[in-house]
C-alpha cells in the first residue's frame, strides 16, 4: 500500500468515526448521548461543536479523504484516472462549501436557530427559555440575600 493509500484511509476512518458520534449525539436515545445540551458550563460551545462542529469536521475528513485518493487505489482497476479526478474534485466542492459553516460555527455571538437542533433538544431549549437558570458567574439578586435582620 502506498502512503497516499494509508492517507486516504485514515481520512477517511476518522471522517465516519466523527459523523458517526455526531449522530449518537445528536440521536440522543440516551442520557449518555444527550449530556451535550445538559451541561450547566459551557452548554453553548458543546451545542456548537455538536451542531456544527462535528459535521463540519467529520465531512471535512470525508472531503480531504477524496482528494487524498490515487488511481487505481487499493489494487482495484475501476479506480481509474476519470474516478480519481471526479473524486478530486467532489472533494474540493466539498471544501468549498464547508466554508461557511465553518465561519456560522466560529462566530459564537450569532445564535444558532431552533432547526438545527432535533426534537428533543428543542424541547430542551424552550425548557431553559422559560426557566433560566443564573450562571455561577452571575451576582446573586440582592433579593437572594440576606438583610442585615435576618428576614
Amino acid at each position: 500500500m502506498s502512503e497516499r493509500e494509508v492517507v486516504t484511509l485514515l481520512f477517511l476512518a476518522v471522517g465516519i468515526v466523527i459523523l458517526s458520534v455526531t449522530i449518537w449525539a445528536w440521536r440522543g436515545r440516551s442520557f449518555t448521548a444527550r449530556r451535550w445540551m445538559y451541561r450547566p458550563m459551557g452548554g453553548k460551545i458543546t451545542e456548537r461543536a455538536v451542531i456544527l462542529g462535528g459535521p463540519i469536521c467529520g465531512l471535512g475528513s470525508l472531503g480531504l479523504a477524496a482528494i487524498a485518493l490515487p488511481p487505481h487505489a487499493f489494487g482495484l482497476a475501476f479506480i481509474g484516472y476519470e474516478l480519481a479526478a471526479t473524486t478530486r474534485t467532489a472533494g474540493v466542492v466539498l471544501l468549498v462549501l464547508l466554508v461557511l459553516p465553518l465561519l456560522y460555527w466560529f462566530l459564537k455571538f450569532i445564535p444558532l436557530p431552533d432547526v438545527l437542533y432535533p426534537g428533543w433538544a428543542r424541547e430542551a431549549r424552550a425548557y431553559r427559555r422559560r426557566f433560566p437558570r443564573p450562571s455561577p458567574s452571575q451576582p446573586p439578586h440582592p433579593k437572594d440575600r440576606p438583610d442585615q435582620w435576618g428576614t
